[in-house]
């Protein structure tokens, strides 16, 4: 009953009641759009950690196969492995030293690959960096069997003997004769659980795991999980081991609500799943709409009192107008209803006075004026209310002052840009003339105004209460009296101090500018001045160390003979060297320690220009000296080995060398490499390769060093090259290869001489090289056995042969 009887209360109930519906939207709205917003940002992060991690885990499993196919392609690897498989049973466990030797350090110092192992052409284990597997046959194996053609990875599987994860990458070895094996490493996974496990910055709750096709989690420790007591299921999991990539919101499988990012890793046959709890992820949507919705209900509070206090203003007139009413009806026909609004009520009012009047005709005239007295006073107060309104809002400094300095109004901007809490303060506290910084800024101000009337933008310096000083802008005019008399000046002030703060430093920057630009052009006349006497003597010097290397050049080609000095009826021999640069580092030497007994030898070292040239002539020196004590190739190759080792290490070298001793009597050839591509046999026009390798001189592997022999046949050819033959290349950038070569030789091999041999196959590296710049030395020598009618034909051939000017 109270509520239908009382005005007041049903107003403030019925507004409060739309404000609390209005809030309840406004927090609920708020909730969905920053959920919204938030689980599409934790999408988007979850999303980049898996790509990264995808990315990161990709690039680990190439490294670990590009490993073990780097072995497999070793020289030294298949040559070890070769005379492990073909060795009497005393030789195994020498031929296993040098192994262990060489494949160890990549086991213990890399750390990449827990075992390295090879099985022969059965599976059965030969060797191993962890000699209790030997004798272990993997026959069965997909790694063996897959890796008997090409190379192949074996992705995480459970190993049957320890069965912990492992992963296997499997490659054959491919000597001459066929595949010798295969060589495997078990990959160490301690990198896949770092690369897996490690922390991103998504939250505490954030996660990231590997599943493989049989739903089990995938460690380097074990598989699954210990809260987890069957296969790992989820809505993440089945998407990702179904083959699609995405984010969605779902239970994991531990039951707990997360949003994750899911793809599948087609090479590695797994599922990579990043996480995170929804509870953590939604925390910030939650927390915005809390505080929004807080915020409303204090707006609602103070809504409520000001409810509360229009609806008494509301109901007041009709009170009074009730009030008026009884009176009227008690009789007191000079009672006149009190108009308090221009609205309905009012209009009630003045009808219900109108009534009155009718009664009262002897005060018709009075109660008129009072009507109309009132309702302009209403009118007045409407619009003062409107403009006081209007200047309390402005967010300009709005201000009303007397030629004296007594301020008549001011607004809270300006009391505000004055540092004071509200106009009132400010007014009673601060005098006109006392806010300018310049004393003289004031009366300049008024009497700008007092000539012109009034000032736009004049800018002076104020003082604000807690000290600071700001610059304003200040827009002014008087007002006048009947008398034209300033009455009062009103204006607008600015606060403009970020502006003038930024002229002042564009000016200051400007000025260092300038002076900077002045110091640069002065330092950058006196480096030109510099640059140019050092460029003149960058000319000299280089002038001169154009002659120097021209001299070494023509020194250089001077220690290399062009013919040998035996007999060469028995066997022909001729070599020619082209280095890249003026000098260079490939050489070859005919040597004759007796009629019967002569020697061949071609090197390269490393590297072009004079300290390859050096070490070359050094090489030489030394390679003949030691050559005339017997030894043979291969024992030469080691006391070389001991004789030069220091002088190549102190300056980064290596040198590579191919020597052949030979028998002038039978023809036997014994040769011995030390890093040189294998001589080329040339044997009724078919193009073999003598089988025989080493490292070069100089590097910290130690391989014996082996020899290999043959005996050649009249009209047999033996070509010894470097590198730089095979590796010349086009302009673009192709190389003219061992298949060109041995094209080359059969196309002239009926050439008179060798040397018109040699110069004809160089006449076929110009022709590939084009324009190309040769960017290493290149060297051959050609050995041939005459036949009877090439003897006969020897000597005409060699008056007739002009030099042939190849390669430029």
């Amino acid at each position: 009953m109270f509520w239908k009887k009382n005005l007041t209360f049903r107003l403030a109930s019925t507004f409060l009641g739309v404000g609390l519906v209005a809030i309840v939207i406004l927090g609920s709205f708020a909730l969905l759009v920053s959920t919204s917003v938030v689980r599409y940002a934790v999408g988007e992060q979850l999303n980049t950690v898996a790509d990264l991690k995808a990315r990161e885990l990709q690039r680990w499993f190439d490294d670990q196969r590009d490993e073990v196919e780097t072995l497999a392609r070793s020289q030294v690897v298949k040559d070890l492995t070769a005379e492990l498989i073909a060795s009497p049973q005393g030789r195994l466990s020498e031929v296993r030293r040098s192994l262990r030797q060489l494949l160890d350090p990549v086991v213990i110092d890399e750390g990449r690959l827990s075992e390295i192992f090879i099985m022969d052409s059965t599976g059965k284990v030969v060797f191993s960096t962890q000699p209790f597997h030997e004798g272990e046959s993997h026959t069965q194996e997909q790694f063996f069997t897959a890796g008997l053609n090409s190379v192949f990875v074996q992705h995480i599987y459970a190993s049957p003997v320890t069965l912990k994860p492992e992963m296997t990458v499997a490659a054959p070895l491919n000597g001459d004769s066929g595949t010798l094996g295969v060589i495997a490493a078990h990959v160490n996974l301690q990198r896949l659980d770092e690369i897996v496990l490690e922390q991103s910055e998504l939250g505490s709750t954030s996660e990231t795991y590997l599943i493989d096709s049989a739903n089990e989690f995938v460690s380097s420790q074990r598989f699954g999980r210990a809260n987890v007591t069957q296969m790992a299921q989820s809505q993440g999991i089945e998407a990702a081991l179904s083959g699609s990539s995405g984010v969605d919101s779902y239970t994991n499988y531990a039951g707990q609500p997360v949003i994750g990012a899911y793809r599948w890793l087609d090479n590695q046959q797994l599922a990579l799943i990043t996480e995170i709890s929804q509870a953590e992820a939604l925390a910030p949507a939650r927390r915005v709409a809390w505080i929004i919705t807080g915020v409303g209900m204090v707006v609602g509070l103070i809504s409520m009192l000001l409810i509360v206090l229009l609806a008494r203003q509301i109901t007041r007139p009709i009170a009074a107008l009730t009030r008026s009413a009884a009176q009227v009806a008690a009789g007191d026909l000079s009672v006149q209803a009190e108009i308090l609004s221009n609205d309905e009520i009012g209009t009630l009012a003045k009808t219900f006075n109108t009534m009155t009047s009718q009664l009262q005709q002897l005060y018709t005239g009075m109660e008129e004026k009072v009507a109309e007295l009132a309702q302009t006073q209403a009118q007045l107060q409407q619009s003062e209310e409107s403009y006081r309104s209007f200047i309390d809002s402005a967010p300009e400094g709005l201000f009303q002052v007397t030629a004296s300095g007594t301020w008549l109004r001011a607004n809270p901007a300006l009391a505000e840009l004055a540092g004071f809490r509200d106009p009132i303060q400010f007014t009673a506290e601060v005098d006109w003339s006392s806010l300018y910084v310049d004393t003289d800024a004031r009366q300049q101000l008024i009497r700008l105004l007092d000539e012109h009337g009034e000032v736009r933008n004049f800018e002076t310096r104020f003082y604000r209460q807690d000290g600071n000083i700001i610059w304003v802008s200040c827009s002014a005019r008087a007002v006048y009296d009947e008398q034209r008399k300033v009455r009062y000046y009103e204006g607008l002030v600015q606060d403009v101090t970020a502006r003038k703060e930024a002229e002042a430093a564009v000016a200051s920057y400007r000025e260092r500018l300038e002076e900077q630009v002045e110091e640069r052009t002065r330092d950058l006349r006196l480096a030109n001045q510099r640059m140019t006497e050092v460029a003149a003597e960058l000319r000299d010097k280089n002038l001169h160390l154009q002659r120097g290397l021209a001299l070494a050049h023509d020194i250089q080609l001077g220690m290399l003979p062009d013919l040998p000095p035996w007999d060469t009826s028995r066997l022909q021999a001729f070599g020619r060297s082209l280095p890249s640069d003026e000098v260079g580092g490939d050489f070859y030497a005919f040597l004759q320690f007796n009629p019967n007994h002569i020697a061949v030898a071609i090197g390269d070292i490393s590297g072009k220009g004079v300290g390859a040239a050096l070490m070359m002539a050094l090489t030489i020196s030394t390679l003949e000296e030691r050559a005339r004590l017997g030894a043979t190739p291969a024992i030469l190759l080691q006391a070389l080995e001991r004789n030069l080792k220091s002088r190549l290490k102190a300056n980064a070298m290596n040198a590579a060398l191919l020597y052949l001793s030979i028998d002038l009597q039978t023809n036997t050839v014994h040769a011995a490499n030390a890093g040189m591509i294998a001589p080329l046999y040339i044997h009724n026009r078919q193009v073999s390769y003598l089988d025989v390798a080493g490292m070069p001189l100089g590097t910290d592997l130690f391989v014996p060093r082996n020899e290999v022999s043959v005996t050649l046949q009249p009209g047999d050819s033996l070509l010894l090259i470097s590198d730089g033959v095979v590796e010349a290349h086009n302009n673009q950038r192709e190389l003219w290869g061992f298949e060109r070569l041995e094209a080359a030789i059969i196309q002239h091999l009926d050439q008179a001489t060798p040397q018109l041999t040699v110069d004809a196959i160089l006449q076929e590296v110009a022709l590939w090289m084009q324009q190309a710049d040769q960017h290493d030395d290149i060297t051959l020598v050609w050995l041939h056995v005459p036949d009877e009618a090439e003897r006969q034909l020897q000597d005409t051939a060699l008056q007739q042969t002009p030099m042939l000017q190849v390669l430029g």
